[in-house]
């Protein structure tokens, strides 16, 4: 057996454990009434205290993840 079909073998069993386990927890559990809770997380962004950029403009601790993130991803494709 040569390494690709070894990699595609273990790739295709991943994919199936994968399977399995969202089947099971989305489809067989709800199915027999013992489904698993999902929480729901919400949480605000925090705002930034000073005027950055401007009074009316409120920046939050996401907002400028974002920005940050997409300035770092343009400079390594770049």
């Amino acid at each position: 057996m040569s390494a690709n079909q070894r990699g595609c073998l273990i790739l295709a069993g991943l994919v199936i454990v994968m399977l399995a386990c969202v089947g099971l927890t989305f489809g067989v559990l709800p199915a027999a009434g013992i489904a698993v809770g999902l929480p729901v997380i919400s949480v605000p962004g925090e705002a930034y205290s000073g005027a950055l950029p401007s009074e009316e403009v409120n920046l939050t601790n996401t907002v400028m993840a974002v920005i940050l993130t997409d300035i770092i991803v343009l400079v390594v494709a770049f």
